[in-house]
């Protein structure tokens, strides 16, 4: 008998077990140095770049596209991937929900580090994303402040409307 609440409770915990947080996209994390990320993405598709921020264009998998933008040591300060048609990602995949700001159309965690941190985010409908970002929290000060972000400054309106908000 007792062997029997052994495994009921091994699986009843599996049961449930909440999503590890996401860290990373396609193995690019925040503060990751570029060449680091070239070597992971390199065969993964075609990309352009600007100075401080490049677009891939996925050849196959989960997402269509991967855009991040650097800070000036050359690392990895926010990155934003789109989730091919047809391959949305539950929102509960990406994060335990419970510690989320969540609604239908959106999920937001924050996790601190002993670097700062990072935030990700999630949207979508219905709790199935379109997009993730993941973004670098620093140490100190406010993200705002040290990114150079107006408040209502945010990576999807950088993408969608660069000449109204400037990336």
């Amino acid at each position: 008998m007792r062997n029997y609440a052994l495994v009921a409770g091994l699986f009843l915990g599996l049961a449930t077990a909440q999503a590890e947080p996401l860290d990373g996209i396609l193995g690019i994390h925040v503060g990751d140095k570029l060449a680091d990320v070239h070597k992971r993405i390199a065969l993964l598709g075609r990309h352009s770049a600007t100075k401080d921020k490049e677009v891939w264009t996925l050849e196959s998998g989960d997402y269509s596209t991967v855009v991040f933008q650097l800070d000036d040591d050359r690392e990895v300060e926010w990155v934003t991937a789109f989730v091919r048609p047809g391959r949305n990602v539950a929102f509960s995949t990406l994060g335990d929900l419970k510690s989320a700001k969540a609604n239908d159309n959106q999920a937001i965690w924050s996790f601190p580090t002993k670097e700062g941190g990072y935030r990700l985010s999630a949207k979508g409908t219905q709790q199935m994303a379109n997009v993730v970002t993941l973004m670098k929290l620093p140490a100190s000060g406010g993200c705002e402040e040290r990114l150079g972000y107006r408040k209502e400054r945010d990576p999807f309106k950088v993408l969608l409307f660069p000449g109204i908000y400037p990336g």
